[in-house]
């Protein structure tokens, strides 16, 4: 039996992307009003809980509220304020989140613990991630002591809450066009080495890609060799995490996105005759998503 080859047609789909609210390039001082201001206690071996002095410990952040669509990330600017006393000797001091992280959002400090006096929080919303509002709250520990002999080991703690509102994606548009590299016999997946055409200012974030045979037109099929959408299938491969440059045209292959993890079209080996499928050609449609951007 003669070798077959698809014809090929580019396709369309609304694609999800990202939102960014601009991080405040403004200083951290809470009489500027750019965050959240949290104090202290401490906390030493003589009592479970003493009231620090005021200023021992404290912690700002900003902005103190950020808003992300679901599939893009958040960044918070934590500065970790010590009294004159406790900056003669830093001590080194944790940060994390003493609440429970919404559903479908992730947490990563840079760093998690420090000396310094500076740590961001970056949150990341997943595309499944829950609209609406959540409110979080930082809480910083450090230790100090003993200073001089007898003087017990301090706890010193700060906290300080912020607010991530998670809204719905923004909807953009990007290209799919694709064309399977050689003929197809019964049997044998074949890769398709999709193009795709990002129009927009910032990188989209691959995540989906799918291919659909919607229609099969076969010149040498007659009753008794028949040819259809039954002879055709097409193998998604899950996932795809791929980086595309703003206003530009990748395939799959120029992404680095290996063969197995491409969709793959197959012509199923059948038990009946094929010969009908000879010279035929098949109409694919693409459909994908992807993440990024801002209004």
């Amino acid at each position: 039996m003669r070798p077959l080859h698809p014809h090929h047609r580019r396709g369309r789909l609304g694609a999800t992307t990202i939102a960014f609210t601009a991080l405040a390039t403004t200083g951290l001082a809470a009489a500027a009003g750019l965050g959240a201001i949290g104090t202290g206690t401490r906390s030493g071996s003589h009592a479970p809980h003493v009231a620090a002095k005021p200023g021992s410990l404290r912690i700002a952040v900003a902005p103190a509220s950020r808003t992300a669509a679901a599939g893009s990330s958040a960044s918070y600017r934590v500065a970790i304020l010590r009294a004159p006393a406790l900056r003669r000797r830093p001590s080194l001091v944790r940060l994390r989140l003493a609440s429970p992280l919404p559903a479908g959002v992730v947490a990563r400090w840079r760093p998690a613990a420090t000396r310094g006096s500076r740590a961001t929080l970056v949150l990341r919303a997943a595309p499944t991630a829950r609209a609406g509002l959540h409110r979080l709250r930082i809480v910083a520990v450090g230790h100090t002591g003993p200073l001089f002999p007898g003087d017990p080991r301090r706890t010193h703690r700060a906290a300080a809450s912020i607010a991530l509102r998670v809204r719905r994606p923004i909807v953009r548009r990007f290209s799919i066009s694709g064309h399977v590299d050689r003929p197809l016999a019964p049997g044998v997946a074949v890769p398709i080495d999709l193009r795709l055409t990002n129009p927009h200012r910032f990188p989209l974030h691959v995540q989906r890609l799918a291919v659909r045979v919607v229609a099969v037109r076969a010149p040498g099929a007659s009753a008794g060799r028949s040819c259809g959408l039954e002879d055709f299938a097409v193998l998604d491969a899950g996932p795809v995490a791929a980086p595309l440059p703003a206003r530009s045209t990748r395939s799959l292959s120029a992404l680095r996105v290996p063969p197995e993890q491409r969709p793959r079209i197959e012509m199923r080996d059948t038990t009946y005759d094929q010969d009908g499928c000879q010279r035929a050609t098949l109409e694919l449609r693409f459909t994908g998503v992807a993440t990024g951007g801002s209004r």
